[in-house]
């Protein structure tokens, strides 16, 4: 009877609990992103390099198969060199983005488009990337929000160097949180669009860390930190308990305490039973 009960509450707490990680992927077009591989140091794929090692799968070239993969998290960098391919993948794609997403899993999506078509891409949940420039401003974030991306060196000044755009396009169509940089969004994040199966959706429009100025790689690390959900680094932002999972907590202590109750209810009538017969 009470182990039953206990198994119960702990079944209850144990759905609370973070699933282990099935793993995580990055992926770029065909070429690497800027003619950059893993080993520069300035290179989008360094940074999960440092947050991963070679714990993740590496997709060259774009294919829709990452999202029944199985994977944790996903980091589809899009870059300039890659800006077509990109955009063909996810106008066809954007319906398993978004699958993926409400089914639980976590994408960041970053991409600087220099393919001059000017046209707004949709990448899924109405965020959409589109031509435009913001001076090197923070919007949306608040103070906090800033500081954690802007931790371990990567300071919260983000900006191009020797002339070069830090982010190539804006966000619109959707109420984000969002950091904005030289030209553009630097990141942006959503909880909101599958909080009940805990998928989040973050997304920039950067350029290399190679072309941003000081502290670059450490704001891409700490992004990519934030958006893998702390996985393989220290979580710079750990999110507030969805309302579900204390449910569930607040039932598994719940079951743990009635287990509790009746046991010693039960213990006082045999010993008084005891006593009475004696």
């Amino acid at each position: 009877m009470h182990l039953t009960v206990f198994c119960t509450a702990a079944a209850c707490l144990l759905l609370t609990a973070p699933a282990a990680a099935a793993g995580s992927a990055f992926m770029t077009g065909t070429q690497n992103p800027y003619g950059l591989d893993a080993s520069h140091p300035g290179s989008p794929e360094a940074a999960m390099v440092t947050n991963w090692g070679t714990n993740y799968d590496r997709f060259q070239g774009f294919d829709a198969a990452v999202f029944s993969g199985g994977y944790d998290f996903i980091y589809i960098e899009g870059s300039d060199v890659a800006s077509s391919e990109f955009t063909t993948f996810m106008t066809s794609h954007r319906g398993a983005l978004e699958n993926y997403i409400i089914g639980g899993g976590r994408a960041f999506i970053n991409a600087a488009r220099t393919d001059g078509s000017g046209t707004p891409l949709n990448v899924g949940f109405g965020v959409t990337f589109a031509p435009g420039g913001l001076g090197q401003a923070s919007a949306s974030a608040t103070v906090s929000e800033i500081n954690d991306l802007g931790s371990r060196g990567a300071g919260t000044f983000w900006t191009g160097t020797g002339g070069q755009f830090f982010a190539n396009e804006i966000i619109i169509g959707a109420e984000v949180e969002e950091v904005a940089g030289n030209a553009g969004t630097v990141f942006g994040w959503g909880y909101t669009f599958a909080i009940s199966s805990g998928g989040y959706l973050f997304w920039g429009t950067q350029t290399a860390p190679a072309f941003h100025s000081d502290g670059g790689i450490a704001l891409r690390v700490n992004e990519l930190c934030r958006a893998g959900g702390g996985m393989a680094c220290d979580d710079i932002s750990t999110p507030v308990p969805e309302p579900q999972s204390w449910a569930l907590m607040i039932v598994g202590f719940g079951l743990v305490g009635a287990a509790l109750r009746r046991r010693t209810a039960n213990t006082l009538t045999w010993s008084f039973g005891r006593v009475t017969t004696g």
